[in-house]
């Protein structure tokens, strides 16, 4: 314990004892859980991905409740570490139970008002709602704020953007994101590409045939495309069928 004291230890444990400043609670293992538990009740990639949103998830399966076990013991384990509730939230919006994801990431920011993070992903939760698009890119303007770095900020913020049909500065939104991941050396692979043809045709050489099309239909309804549909991208091969599937 004096060796952590004297490193500037960070909070006490439930049982007292001393643990490094920016040590992961207990919690985290308990969401690692939750999502371990959440993934294999969704089934094979791709096959729940493609249900349109709200996933229609069976909230009684007894997977998807063993789930929300693991996440309210993390919850019981640290009930104010910022990180636990910001899990949780995100758990909800996969969910699609918007209002209280919406709660939990509030009560994370109310600890943590200057994580970026936490900043992001309430945004993304409150883009569902078409009335409050302008609320989330304010959100968003403050992660970037205070992470210029943050890809996924850039990149919501450019669909938001895109949802009110903002497309110039969607694009650069967009074009941000890209230099982003061509500075992490990361530039392939990602599911911003389809966005960046659906607004600019012309540049769809340079940034690659790769097409999300589920993300793509979802713009093109007014709608924000879930999380998921950002994590399994539909692939095709012919860069034309791509381009003719965005603009359809």
């Amino acid at each position: 314990e004096r060796a952590f004291a004297r490193a500037g230890a960070g909070a006490r444990t439930r049982r007292g004892r001393l643990q490094p400043r920016g040590a992961r609670p207990p919690a985290a293992r308990q969401c690692r859980r939750g999502r371990l538990r959440f993934d294999r009740a969704r089934g094979p990639a791709g096959e729940f991905d493609r249900r349109p949103y709200p996933c229609g998830i069976p909230a009684r399966s007894r997977r998807f409740a063993e789930a929300e076990a693991a996440y309210w013991q993390a919850l019981a384990i640290e009930p104010v570490w910022p990180e636990t509730r910001s899990r949780w939230a995100n758990f909800l919006r996969a969910l699609g139970r918007f209002e209280e994801a919406e709660a939990a990431h509030r009560a994370a920011l109310a600890e943590r008002p200057d994580m970026p993070k936490i900043l992001n992903n309430l945004a993304t939760v409150i883009m569902q709602v078409p009335g409050r698009r302008r609320e989330s890119i304010e959100l968003l303007d403050k992660a970037v704020a205070l992470r210029p770095e943050y890809f996924s900020a850039h990149y919501n913020e450019g669909v938001a953007l895109s949802l009110l049909s903002d497309h110039d500065g969607a694009l650069d939104a967009f074009r941000r994101a890209h230099a982003i991941r061509l500075a992490d050396g990361n530039a392939s692979n990602n599911p911003l590409f389809n966005l960046m043809q659906a607004y600019a045709w012309d540049e769809a050489d340079t940034v690659g045939p790769l097409v999300d099309h589920q993300s793509a239909a979802a713009i093109a309804q007014g709608r924000a495309p879930t999380e998921t549909s950002f994590l399994n991208i539909a692939r095709s091969d012919d860069p034309g069928e791509n381009l003719r599937v965005a603009r359809a």
